[in-house]
């Protein structure tokens, strides 16, 4: 009998224990919710950029001469690369399950997202350094002037492009990152064990 007294205390821990834990677990979908709508959004930019630029291109090859005609082409088919990959990326961000992820697995998601922005801003600035190559190398070229001028243009636009969206694309999932990181705050370690510190 004198244990029984006890007992709507150990209710209350075991309700409050549980209510924490459903806690975390809506925090983490809506995080892994959050960064999959900010990719949605990235590709939805760059499928618009990648359409409108086949469209202009499209017309401007056929309506132009000289190096513009090549610039237009490099657009088209740059940006026809651009859709496929915003296509699938976004197809794959409507797909990826957001839900039930473990803090480790949500760590792990954020940080790969991260660094594939920053390896394609890398390659970004190897398109723009290609491109500055090409036209350079037009003024020197009594053959295929017009060619290396035309794509040398189009890459240092579309690389250019790229390094933009790809920053803010970075700029955005890092801010968002740091919602995550508020959490890992109130995670202490100690020779007990791992534990995490609400402040009510």
């Amino acid at each position: 009998m004198k244990y029984t007294r006890w007992i709507p205390i150990f209710t209350f821990l075991f309700l409050c224990s549980f209510a924490v834990a459903a806690q975390d677990a809506e925090f983490l979908d809506g995080f892994n919710e959050k960064r999959l709508q900010l990719n949605r959004s990235g590709m939805s930019v760059l499928g618009s950029w990648a359409v409108g630029n086949m469209a202009v291109g499209a017309v401007g090859y056929y309506n132009s001469t000289g190096s513009t005609k090549y610039f237009h082409q490099m657009n088209f088919f740059w940006n026809s690369v651009n859709l496929a990959i915003a296509g699938f990326a976004y197809y794959g961000s409507l797909e990826g399950n957001a839900l039930g992820l473990s803090l480790a697995e949500t760590i792990k998601e954020q940080n790969s997202i991260e660094k594939i922005l920053l390896f394609n801003a890398g390659l970004d600035i190897g398109y723009m350094a290609t491109g500055l190559y090409l036209r350079e190398r037009s003024f020197n070229s009594s053959k295929n002037q017009e060619l290396f001028k035309g794509y040398g243009e189009s890459l240092i636009l579309q690389g250019g492009f790229l390094l933009l969206f790809d920053g803010i694309m970075f700029y955005a999932q890092n801010k968002h990152q740091g919602k995550l990181l508020e959490v890992l705050d109130n995670v202490t370690l100690s020779h007990h064990g791992v534990g995490l510190i609400y402040n009510f």
